[in-house]
């Protein structure tokens, strides 16, 4: 996160003091969900379509929940696909374990999760750090994944050691907890969302008032796990192995991937040495949309991903 006082937002303080807290399992999400027991975790589920239907997986990101996926999930439900969502281990309406949360541990977990919803094979749309589990899980269980889209992906930016061991350092896992009011609208306005509409400040209000309920600490610890868990166990030097037709989305106006404090770069030289890693993925830059590309530009993101996700799935 960049300090506010960097990025001219101020007045969330005293709004989010008149706010009532609220359990992060109470967040809002698209569809109505239930719970799928995995591997002993309790995973809060979206399983909307009729099994037996080509199946695309969603998979949010670092500090999101399902409730990000607010305007894909219509999309693919449109599309005729069996649309699933979970909240990864440590967020939202999923346990909170004291485990690695790394993007190589929630694609094991994802496993078991395809294996408690009777899904041999789907489709995987990824964002962020959920860009890198998707690259995991395709990794780890290439036969468990038709294709993937990646959108404004982690994984593919990698950090000296120098920024990463200050990466870890920074976010220590009390440093979500933490965060001011105004340092969170600050992130959300100005570094992660392009355009500012009833969603996001949907998604910015139930963050502040989760950040006041007693069990955001161990939301705050996973975010420092997820930090960890990126940076200790790269995909980037293993993403020749992937044979898994890829699609990446960016926006060309990412103000967080590449990170500007330690990587630099634009996002079309990052977009650029993703086609190098693994030369068979394309990529797509939507001009004006940000780190949440999907929401930010969601025709030109559904325009872009919806013939390349119903060409490969008709090949299951």
């Amino acid at each position: 996160m960049i300090p506010a006082s960097l990025l001219g937002l101020t007045g969330a303080g005293d709004r989010a003091a008149r706010l009532d807290p609220l359990d992060p399992a109470q967040l809002s999400t698209p569809l109505p969900t239930r719970r799928v027991e995995v591997n002993g975790l309790g995973l809060n589920t979206l399983d909307s379509g009729e099994e037996g239907r080509p199946a695309v997986v969603l998979i949010h990101g670092m500090g999101s929940n399902l409730g990000f996926w607010h305007k894909q999930v219509p999309w693919l439900r449109a599309l005729g696909l069996r649309v699933l969502a979970l909240d990864l281990p440590g967020y939202g309406g999923s346990d909170k374990p004291d485990a690695p949360c790394s993007p190589k541990w929630y694609a094991e977990q994802l496993v078991g999760w395809l294996d408690a919803l009777a899904v041999p094979r789907a489709a995987v749309i990824g964002h962020s750090m959920g860009g890198q589990t998707a690259m995991e899980l395709a990794l780890l269980a290439p036969e468990r994944v038709a294709a993937l889209v990646l959108a404004a992906p982690a994984g593919i930016e990698v950090f000296s050691e120098a920024g990463a061991a200050f990466m870890r350092g920074y976010w220590h896992e009390r440093r979500a907890l933490e965060a001011s009011p105004v340092e969170i609208e600050a992130n959300f306005k100005k570094l992660a969302f392009n355009v500012h509409d009833e969603h996001v400040e949907r998604l910015l209000i139930e963050r502040l008032r989760a950040q006041r309920h007693p069990s955001f600490v161990h939301t705050s610890r996973t975010v420092s796990r997820n930090i960890a868990g990126m940076l200790d166990h790269p995909v980037a030097p293993r993403l020749a192995e992937l044979s898994t037709p890829t699609l990446i989305v960016w926006g060309e106006d990412d103000r967080m991937i590449p990170n500007p404090m330690f990587t630099g770069g634009s996002t079309a030289e990052l977009a650029s040495r993703g086609r190098r890693l693994f030369p068979a993925a394309r990529a797509v830059l939507i001009p004006g949309a940000g780190h949440f590309v999907h929401h930010d530009a969601p025709e030109q993101f559904h325009d872009a991903a919806g013939d390349f996700l119903t060409r490969h799935l008709r090949r299951r």
